[in-house]
């Protein structure tokens, strides 16, 4: 039961932890292109 139960919290957890990853991987290259387009207005 334990075993079962452990595994299901580690899956739920890993499972977030790299949809958490991805999320803000993707934030990180809208964050680049935003940048990178206010950085060449200004110039």
């Amino acid at each position: 039961m334990w075993d079962k139960l452990s595994s299901l919290v580690v899956k739920y957890y890993v499972k977030n932890k790299l949809i958490l990853f991805y999320i803000i991987r993707d934030l990180k290259k809208e964050l680049i292109v935003i940048w990178n387009l206010f950085f060449h207005d200004l110039s």
